[in-house]
């Protein structure tokens, strides 16, 4: 009997879960501002410590994806590609007095896009046409990190770190709402916390006389960002 009764209620999950989801496209628009903390100069031969000069960005971003809305169930999820406008971080590396070095300014550019999976719970409120939600997500951010350095003061120094790709663990917490428009079409806007992990160049530094760039050095910061956006799902008949 137990074993009846067990099963039935399996059947009747699974039947709710995957009874005729419908399908849906994805197009989101934002701004993103990211903070980088933990600024670092990685100068293996020499000693120095690091002074932020600016350690927050901004950019534009924009988002497409495929979505499943499940029938009988409050549970959504989405595969989204983004792809998010040039930021940046500044720091100061300043060198023991004993070295005789100029201090050096460097400048790290960052460009990305991400894939991510979005598991997403439409909240009931009774309402046809508003629903608010919530929900997380996890995936992959390739970011793409050059700089550039001079001394600071400026002189007729000058250095140059190659861009180079790196591919980082992701994830994210949302919250937002949906607003019917139509039967196939919803527009929304939302909030997106994201944790992008460790952005770092590499140590290719290239400069002009060579002596500005000091043997093994990168620099790097942890990214953390939060998103604003307005979305668009349209549903396939």
């Amino acid at each position: 009997m137990k074993k009846t009764i067990l099963a039935s209620s399996l059947l009747y999950i699974s039947t709710n879960l995957v009874a005729a989801p419908q399908y849906y496209g994805v197009l989101e628009m934002g701004l993103s501002h990211s903070d980088f903390s933990n600024l670092e100069a990685s100068t293996p031969e020499v000693s120095t410590t690091t002074e932020v000069v600016d350690d927050s960005g901004n950019s534009s971003f924009f988002s497409v994806g495929v979505g499943i809305n499940w029938e009988n169930s409050p549970l959504r999820s989405e595969i989204v590609y983004s792809s998010y406008g040039e930021q940046n971080f500044i720091e100061d590396t300043i060198f023991s007095s004993s070295t005789g070095f100029s201090n050096e300014r460097t400048t790290t550019n960052i460009k990305q896009d991400s894939l991510m999976f979005n598991l997403l719970y439409d909240i009931d409120i009774k309402s046809n046409v508003f629903k608010p939600y919530v929900g997380a997500g996890v995936g992959v951010l390739r970011s793409k990190v050059s700089a550039t350095q001079s001394d600071e003061p400026a002189t007729s120094r000058s250095a140059s770190f190659a861009e180079t790709s790196d591919t980082n663990f992701m994830w994210s917490v949302i919250i937002g709402a949906n607003y019917s428009v139509a039967e196939t079409l919803k527009v929304g806007f939302g909030y997106r916390y994201m944790d992008a992990g460790e952005i770092r160049t590499d140590d290719n530094c290239v400069g002009s006389p060579s002596a500005i760039c000091d043997a093994g050095e990168t620099h790097s910061a942890d990214q953390k960002s939060q998103l604003l956006f307005v979305s668009m799902n349209y549903y396939f008949e």
